[in-house]
């Protein structure tokens, strides 16, 4: 892959058209190519051709490294958004490698009530654009909660409707219903019984609220029910 900047610069000369079919976005962090594609496009790297023979990763690991031709992360301006920055790099780690290695980078607090939204947005881009089940039930509960927590409060932010939300939360949580299964996710069910709250959907809180539960969040929402 070509390493001068220019050859770059250069292919953005269409980026006007780009834009306007959603393909790029421009935004006050710059231009970024459209998520659903973006994710799309690294789901599938193995089958970018290449003149000589690598893996899917080195592929990616390629493309990175020409990334950071442009715009480097390490050793940024001060002037650079660290933010965008601390994102990208937990965003190659989950492509490169796996959800584990999000885990050691993010390191969740351990009350699951105490959340860095700001941080976790990264995951609602990896998880949620789009959403698929099958893949989602393989990322550890902690992931989970955590990516759920973070598009509830970009919701309620934005001033979004948390309906569909709440629907692929509650998928997520029928899952593993059974509190005896090793894949229960306790947080997650708390989460949505917190959202049907919100929602005053009384029935499907005690639905799914166990009235057994006496941890920390299980007895704020039973709290909640006397006010």
């Amino acid at each position: 892959m070509p390493l001068n900047k220019k050859a770059y610069r250069a292919v953005l000369q269409d980026k006007d058209s780009l834009v306007k079919q959603s393909l790029l976005i421009s935004s006050k962090d710059g231009l970024q190519i459209n998520p659903l594609l973006a994710n799309k496009l690294l789901l599938e790297i193995g089958q970018l051709p290449t003149i000589g023979s690598l893996s899917a990763q080195q592929k990616l690991l390629e493309i990175i490294m020409a990334g950071e031709e442009v715009v480097p992360v390490v050793n940024g301006y001060s002037w650079q958004n660290k933010r965008a920055d601390e994102q990208r790099v937990i965003r190659d780690l989950y492509f490169l490698y796996s959800a584990e290695k999000i885990n050691e980078e993010l390191t969740f607090n351990k009350n699951p009530q105490i959340i860095a939204h700001d941080k976790n947005a990264v995951l609602v881009g990896l998880f949620f654009t789009p959403f698929e089940l099958a893949s989602f039930l393989t990322l550890s509960n902690a992931l989970q909660y955590q990516a759920f927590a973070t598009l509830f409060r970009q919701c309620q932010i934005e001033g979004k409707s948390c309906e569909y939300p709440i629907q692929l939360l509650a998928q997520v949580c029928q899952a593993h219903a059974d509190p005896e299964d090793a894949l229960y996710n306790l947080d997650c069910q708390h989460l949505l019984a917190e959202q049907y709250l919100y929602q005053m959907r009384f029935d499907d809180f005690l639905g799914i609220q166990k009235s057994e539960d006496d941890s920390s969040y299980g007895l704020q929402l039973w709290g909640r029910t006397i006010f």
